[in-house]
């Protein structure tokens, strides 16, 4: 005999085998046809990146799109350029001194937070004899 869940009373009941296998009714996955048509042959589906850049760079027309004049746009595009580089060096090194003296502060900070709780550790441990 084949049994399944009641939500409704939260007890089990008797039931038929299809339905103790599946508890909710699936049922089997129906595939449907993709329903995006283009209307002419001239439309084509999106491409790779490297396909666009490469026309991208072919292009020889006015460039469309407004680039912001604003200085804080312009550090961005350098800090964007400087990420970029493969100079073979990893994200945090590309700065030099700016981004190594704030990792080295974190990592100093994380161990004297550890010898802090470490010390508590220790004091919660062995607790001082009361006389």
């Amino acid at each position: 005999m084949f049994y399944k869940f009641n939500s409704l009373r939260g007890r089990l009941i008797p039931s038929s085998q299809g339905t103790s296998v599946n508890p909710q009714g699936l049922k089997a996955l129906k595939i449907k046809e993709s329903p995006i048509t283009f209307e002419s042959q001239a439309v084509n589906p999106a491409r790779s990146a490297a396909v666009l850049e490469e026309a991208a760079l072919a292009y020889s027309g006015p460039q469309l799109g407004r680039v912001p004049l604003d200085a804080r746009y312009k550090s961005v595009m350098a800090l964007q350029e400087l990420f970029l580089k493969n100079d073979g060096l990893l994200v945090w090194q590309k700065r030099g001194m700016r981004d190594r003296v704030p990792f080295a502060i974190s990592i100093a900070a994380c161990v004297i937070g550890s010898m802090f709780a470490a010390h508590a550790l220790y004091v919660m441990a062995f607790p001082q004899k009361s006389d």
